[in-house]
């Protein structure tokens, strides 16, 4: 089950919110991704100058549907012998948040919980389901421990109007629910409890919340504005990994008498470290990874949210190994390939 966990993966996507006029999403059709694009008109002005900026109100809700298409496909040549497998799953997450605070210093304290989730998977033809509303198998709640431990337990998040994560705290009621549900409530520590909480808002709820949160520019844009945001260094089997998100203002458009302003997203990678290594007599080189990544935002300037986003990513990478037996040297060669698709909606 390793293979279904993954997690969102690029950090493309910026803010949603809910319009006060919607109307809630009909009950059956709530994971209904929508993958086509809004239909726009084009403003005849394409000159006019405008901030890209969040502007919640202390107390209003919002509601956001994201979801995670992965694939990942692996394939091992050895001794004339190939092995492949392959995982796709598709991950849909709905989202409530309520501004409760606004600071002096103009940061939202926002409460941000995960209401429902669905997964639908198959891993080398044998297919997995999961629907917090519906699955209520014990057996399940263990294998999908990570999801089920956040449902409507609502933990906090602290976000400039500009995007930026600046805190995510009180996730104890995560926590907990998690070690109940694996039978380790009473077994650890408070020290470990605090590194399983960190770990928990590291690897699980940061990931989600930065694809609702993006960090933007805080000045005047118009129609061919760039600007990009440098992500934290990575490491990538051996290789040295800088990713920078790039945005780009394509054109100011018309949809439902708002202004929108559709960007373009993409990703800069830069990849540095030596691609050889020995370890225990096996030596294995590495090819740089093959990266690729493009996306589109519809940002509502009117109500100072995005109206849409759908990005993709794709990395493959693969190396090859030779590793000394008592039957002579076994050669073979490893290519993995991940391809990632999110998609954020207004509600």
């Amino acid at each position: 089950m390793k293979h279904l966990l993954i997690l969102l993966s690029l950090p493309l996507i910026l803010v949603s919110c809910k319009k006060e006029d919607d109307k809630p999403v009909d009950i059956k059709d709530k994971y209904a991704t929508d993958t086509t694009e809004i239909k726009t008109v084009q403003l005849e002005n394409q000159n006019e100058q405008f901030y890209i900026k969040y502007a919640f109100d202390k107390g209003n809700e919002y509601e956001y549907r994201l979801t995670n298409i992965a694939e990942n496909t692996q394939t091992v040549n050895a001794n004339d012998t190939l092995l492949s497998q392959k995982v796709k799953q598709t991950l849909t997450y709905l989202i409530k948040l309520k501004v409760l605070d606004i600071d002096i210093d103009s940061i939202y304290e926002i409460g941000f919980n995960i209401a429902s989730v669905k997964l639908d998977a198959n891993a080398n033809g044998e297919k997995f389901h999961f629907e917090s509303s519906k699955s209520k198998d014990s057996m399940d709640r263990v294998r999908y421990s990570e999801y089920v431990a956040v449902l409507n337990n609502q933990f906090n998040v602290r976000v400039s109007k500009t995007g930026e994560v600046v805190e995510i705290y009180k996730a104890d009621r995560i926590i907990n629910e998690f070690l109940k549900l694996k039978g380790a409530i009473d077994s650890v520590t408070a020290s470990e409890k605090d590194y399983l909480k960190k770990d928990m808002i590291e690897r699980a709820l940061k990931p989600i919340v930065v694809q609702v949160f993006r960090q933007l520019p805080d000045e005047i844009m118009a129609k061919d504005s760039l600007w990009s945001n440098p992500q934290e260094p990575t490491k990538l089997m051996v290789f040295q990994v800088q990713n920078t998100s790039t945005y780009k203002v394509k054109s100011l458009e018309l949809f439902n008498n708002d202004k929108i302003a559709v960007i373009d997203a993409g990703l800069k990678t830069d990849i540095s470290g030596d691609n050889k290594v020995t370890d225990r007599g096996a030596t294995y080189v590495f090819k740089k990874p093959v990266t690729f990544a493009e996306g589109k935002i519809y940002f509502n300037l009117t109500k100072g949210c995005v109206q849409k986003s759908k990005t993709n990513s794709k990395i493959q990478i693969s190396y090859s190994m030779e590793v000394p037996t008592p039957k002579g040297l076994e050669k073979g060669v490893k290519t993995e390939t991940v391809d990632n698709t999110n998609i954020l909606e207004l509600l």
